[in-house]
């Protein structure tokens, strides 16, 4: 086990300023959502899809690059 405060020491020595969890546990969430239904409608299908790209989007690149954006 690891303390938050360690944990976040390291991610900075690292370079990663800030991790998206909330991000990703809210479309987690979703994708459980949607995994239970019965996705017989095109627009459920469309949005279930939609929703996993954007979690692999999240999970693929760098969770700073939004706050370098926005910072220069």
């Amino acid at each position: 086990n690891v303390c938050t405060s360690t944990l976040n020491k390291i991610c900075r020595e690292l370079g990663v300023g800030r991790w998206p969890y909330r991000k990703l546990s809210s479309l987690n969430k979703k994708i459980m959502e949607y995994e239970n239904m019965e996705l017989r409608d095109a627009f459920l299908v469309k949005k279930y899809e939609l929703v996993v790209m954007e979690r692999e989007r999240l999970l693929t690149t760098d969770p700073n690059l939004e706050r370098k954006f926005w910072a220069a």
